[in-house]
């Protein structure tokens, strides 16, 4: 099955593609947690990147 309807509607269809997009990078960032062992939700990444960066900041 070749065929891809999405693709043939091409700008039409520009919001579908980027959730594809979204949805694939989402699987592959859950998947790399599992393998670290990380046991964190993905979207709470920013908070504790941005959490290690204050403190860096405070406790040099």
């Amino acid at each position: 099955m070749n065929h891809d309807f999405i693709k043939e509607l091409g700008y039409k269809a520009l919001d579908s593609q980027l959730k594809r997009i979204s949805d694939r990078m989402s699987h592959d960032i859950r998947k790399l947690y599992k393998e670290l062992d990380l046991d964190i939700e993905q979207n709470l990444y920013l908070c504790f990147y941005k959490k290690r960066k204050v403190f860096n900041i405070l406790y040099r």
